[in-house]
């Protein structure tokens, strides 16, 4: 996948890779307010996510929460692990190298294979 130019591109190229997967709820929303994307998460069995509220709500809850991590990831998840100490049932899944969404993607499918969730690929 070609870097994209833009942060809003990035994630629409996210948002396709991730629609080959077998994606059960999408949440797009703007609020002013954790209210209603608390309410959604707690209704999750797991969630799937860049790094965003959603993931830390998920966190928070004790949902899984799968991260897909840029090859530079914000502080707070720290390097060269797969889980945070701060939330036990997140896993991280980091490029490999900068703009390796294919490979991020990649184990996530293969993750899910795992788990007996069937994917299009």
């Amino acid at each position: 996948m070609e870097k994209p130019a833009n942060s809003y591109s990035f994630l629409l190229k996210i948002e396709v890779a991730l629609n080959q997967l077998p994606v059960f709820v999408t949440l797009r929303m703007r609020s002013k307010t954790s209210a209603i994307p608390l309410r959604c998460a707690k209704m999750m069995d797991f969630v799937i996510s860049v790094d965003t509220s959603v993931v830390h709500l998920g966190g928070a809850l004790g949902r899984p929460t799968w991260v897909l991590l840029p090859y530079v990831p914000n502080w707070r998840w720290l390097l060269d692990q797969d889980d945070s100490p701060r939330y036990p049932s997140i896993r991280l899944y980091r490029q490999a190298s900068d703009g390796d969404w294919d490979g991020v993607l990649g184990r996530v499918r293969d993750d899910l294979v795992l788990l007996g969730i069937r994917t299009t690929r």
